[in-house]
């Protein structure tokens, strides 16, 4: 079966930082794992984090929630959604090829490549925006930052 993900947690906080700067910053920063696998063993690390992310994420969803949030944060115009939709479906697409031609992958190495992903997509998505929306982003990556707001939708 193949696994289905797509903006995966650490995409969907490299696109929500909105700046360069920050999505390197927050590519040193590892997923942390469910709470409950924190004290399991070391060795259910192979699969078993895809398997985790499988059952944690719905890319569909996903994209939906980052657009609605990018429109309403940052308000985009019609045009600007209509360049930002398909840039996210490449992300989520790419990310799934990452999985998909990588099985082996280990998830460190996975986490550096959706890092490098995602900055390259936010920076395209970055080229579309207008000094104010520019400026509304760094507002957003602030209140994402600082846990005033969530990145997904609860």
């Amino acid at each position: 079966m193949r696994l289905r993900l797509g903006l995966l947690c650490s995409g969907a906080v490299a696109l929500a930082t909105g700046g360069a700067a920050l999505a390197q910053e927050t590519a040193t920063q590892p997923l942390q794992p469910p709470q409950q696998q924190i004290s399991r063993p070391s060795g259910l690390q192979g699969a078993d984090w895809r398997q985790q992310l499988a059952n944690r994420h719905d890319p569909r969803r996903a994209i939906d929630e980052e657009l609605s949030r990018l429109t309403r944060d940052l308000q985009l115009t019609p045009e600007q959604v209509a360049k930002v939709t398909p840039m996210l479906h490449e992300h989520q697409d790419r990310i799934q090829a990452l999985l998909d031609q990588n099985p082996s992958i280990t998830r460190e190495a996975y986490q550096t490549q959706v890092h490098a992903i995602s900055r390259e997509t936010h920076n395209q998505i970055n080229s579309l925006l207008t000094e104010h929306q520019l400026q509304l982003m760094t507002a957003m990556v602030g209140r994402l930052g600082s846990g005033q707001e969530s990145r997904h939708a609860r």
